[in-house]
């Protein structure tokens, strides 16, 4: 079966690859200059893990000080008029906490993409970089209407798997060697049923489970994995 190849696109000056909260703020950022800017996103929505009811740390630093600025504390004050984000809280480990509405978060990039006349190819996957020498010239990406070619004076990588720099090839790793999952929670057996329930702790990879809050110490001979059948045992890697 023959795979239509739709016609390339106008040139771009910026394509992003990637619409989580680095790639989408990036994508707003350089159409707010004037640049002629794409981005590319693999499903329906911007906003990665700010939108999956993960909590916001680290907003102010430990002295109460703003330590976020720019598109990201715009987006965050936006929401907050109009209940989509707390009031930020001291932390004694983050410096400072705040919750916010995934969906509120949503909507509200959107109105920022828009505003800023920031093109979105949603629902897009990467397929492949086309190099001249070491600089990329084009990318071809796939979506329901057929394969795209897409050309840009400028790519920016917000895929976090790196996945632009591995097509166009960047040298990277896997992980550790010999380790498909990274991190466990003191050895204390989880069912695997449950593991939707840790999204708002852990970060799923391809490849590894990487723990975003650092984990209190443990004795080292603790530190294993050990595999199981209906249940994942987690531990800190």
């Amino acid at each position: 079966m023959s795979v239509q190849t739709r016609r390339p696109r106008p040139h771009y000056d910026v394509v992003v690859r990637g619409g989580g909260t680095a790639g989408a703020i990036a994508g707003i950022a350089a159409a707010r200059t004037g640049a002629k800017t794409l981005l590319i996103e693999q499903y329906g929505n911007l906003g990665g893990v700010l939108t999956l009811g993960m909590s916001l740390k680290g907003v102010h630093d430990v002295e109460g000080r703003k330590a976020l600025g720019g598109i990201g504390a715009e987006l965050i004050e936006s929401a907050r008029a109009e209940d989509g984000a707390t009031a930020v809280a001291s932390h004694p480990r983050h410096g400072s906490i705040m919750g916010q509405d995934g969906e509120a978060m949503k909507l509200k990039l959107i109105a920022m993409t828009r505003a800023a006349g920031l093109d979105l190819l949603l629902h897009t996957f990467l397929v492949d970089a086309a190099l001249e020498g070491t600089a990329i010239r084009h990318v071809r990406v796939a979506h329901k209407g057929g394969l795209e070619s897409i050309s840009a004076s400028c790519f920016v990588d917000c895929t976090g798997d790196a996945d632009l720099a591995a097509r166009a090839g960047a040298t990277f790793i896997h992980g550790r060697e010999g380790v498909r999952i990274a991190a466990c929670l003191n050895a204390i057996k989880v069912p695997a049923l449950r593991l939707a329930e840790l999204i708002g702790q852990f970060l799923f990879t391809r490849r590894t489970i990487a723990q975003i809050d650092k984990p209190p110490p443990i004795n080292p001979s603790q530190r294993q994995l050990r595999p199981c059948h209906d249940q994942l045992e987690l531990c800190y890697g």
